[in-house]
């Protein structure tokens, strides 16, 4: 199982270090969130290769400034990485069916271009 929780502090260096990265931004009040939980972990389980973490928006005032900065828009939102390049972006609670698709799909991309950095706003 590969799930982390991060944070402000090191969401930068996460990305960097993980070249196929998950990362659900959620916060302790959304109810989407709460359910979708469950299902984010399973699939932590169930996929060896990419690594799954957690970004907790309203743990902290820099966790919730970083979200500002990001420009996404609501939670739940899932984030996709590869070697470092934001590649997709997913809103919403995923199903089980949702999130493996998501995860093929991580898999499969070839990248061509060089990683780029994660600044906001983030382009739908």
């Amino acid at each position: 199982m590969s799930l982390i929780e991060v944070d402000a502090s090191d969401l930068d260096s996460v990305i960097a270090s993980h070249p196929q990265l998950i990362v659900d931004f959620w916060a302790s009040w959304c109810q989407p969130c709460l359910r979708f939980r469950p299902i984010f972990e399973a699939a932590a389980a169930e996929h060896d290769d990419v690594t799954f973490a957690t970004f907790q928006v309203d743990a902290d005032s820099a966790n919730q400034e970083r979200f500002a900065e990001l420009e996404l828009p609501g939670v739940p939102v899932l984030l996709l990485f590869k070697e470092g390049r934001w590649v997709e972006l997913a809103l919403g609670a995923q199903t089980p069916g949702a999130l493996r698709q998501l995860v093929t799909s991580l898999r499969d991309l070839d990248l061509e271009e060089p990683p780029v950095e994660l600044t906001g706003p983030v382009a739908v």
